[in-house]
């Protein structure tokens, strides 16, 4: 259908009081390409040029970042491109230059990337000034085939896949203040739908094969992997115990790649006994708390005893 197909494709900010509009932002004008931004935003303080703004951040499927101004929708800066070089893509970031005719058929048998699995198909992270995002290279085309249609028989088109294998993935870390990439972590396979969890100076990023990895937050490093064998689809959740014992969370299982299914697990990962967890500086865990206010309350009650045996 013609028109700019409002308000698909974007980012709506409503009054909380009234429900009424208070600004939208819409990143691919009359889409056909499944390229929606449908992962929660983020909203930030983000420091740009010394001047500290409340923002708000989202991910879409066509391989950008927008990072939006909280009070007026209007952008910080240029979206951020992230992944391969979009291909045979058309009405990305247009505004009111874009083809508000466009059909799929001037698009059948090209090969679109990203596709219509999209490239950015999870939700970030936030943390110290960056932004952590994962894009997967997967690439698509438009078929025309046979449908029916409110009973009647119709052409009708179809997304098929390009990629002869299950296509890739890479993680970025990128410059709230700046839009600019700090560095890049490249996964195996694709990562969809597993939002991205950042604790503890790291980031966990789970790819459609059910591999964990645990990401050095500054630098990209990679410190670690588990792979739970199914299909990876959940971000990892972090907690503690009532001890204040951190673990991990995460849920493998379902429909994976290929069509392959296997059993829903939910596993929970924490440090071995006795193993004494660092703590960051200028925070304390509840057991140390704990200990410190046991120290006070002693020293306090050994002060009292001793001036009442001295009196």
């Amino acid at each position: 259908r013609p028109g700019p197909n409002l308000y698909t494709d974007s980012i709506v900010a409503l009054d909380a009081l009234t429900g009424q509009m208070k600004w939208y932002y819409q990143m691919n004008p009359h889409d056909i390409y499944h390229h929606t931004a449908r992962w929660s935003v983020i909203l930030a303080d983000v420091n740009v040029q010394g001047t500290q703004k409340k923002a708000v951040i989202a991910g879409a499927k066509n391989n950008y970042i927008y990072v939006l101004d909280a009070s007026s929708g209007k952008p910080v800066y240029d979206p951020i491109h992230v992944g391969p070089p979009s291909k045979d893509v058309l009405n990305t970031n247009a505004g009111n230059n874009a083809n508000m005719l466009l059909s799929q058929d001037a698009e059948v048998g090209k090969s679109i990337c990203p596709g219509f699995t999209g490239g950015i198909d999870s939700a970030p992270a936030f943390a110290d000034q960056t932004i952590y995002v994962a894009t997967q290279n997967f690439c698509t085309t438009y078929v025309i085939s046979k449908k029916e249609y409110k009973g009647v028989e119709i052409n009708g088109f179809e997304h098929v896949a390009v990629n002869t294998g299950i296509g890739n993935a890479s993680l970025y870390a990128i410059d709230a203040s700046t839009g600019r990439t700090k560095w890049r972590f490249d996964l195996f396979n694709r990562q969809q739908y597993a939002a991205l969890t950042t604790t503890g100076g790291m980031v966990f990023v789970v790819d459609r094969s059910g591999v964990v990895y645990a990401v050095d937050q500054q630098t990209g490093k990679l410190l670690r992997t588990w792979d739970f064998g199914g299909l990876g689809g959940v971000g990892v959740s972090v907690g503690a115990t009532a001890r204040g014992e951190m673990m991990l969370f995460v849920a493998s299982g379902g429909s994976g790649e290929l069509l392959t299914r296997t059993s829903g697990i939910l596993s929970a990962l924490a440090l071995p006994k006795g193993t004494v967890a660092p703590v960051q500086q200028g925070s304390l865990d509840n057991l140390t708390l704990a200990a410190f206010g046991i120290a006070v309350v002693s020293i306090i009650y050994a002060v009292v005893i001793t001036f009442r045996y001295r009196k």
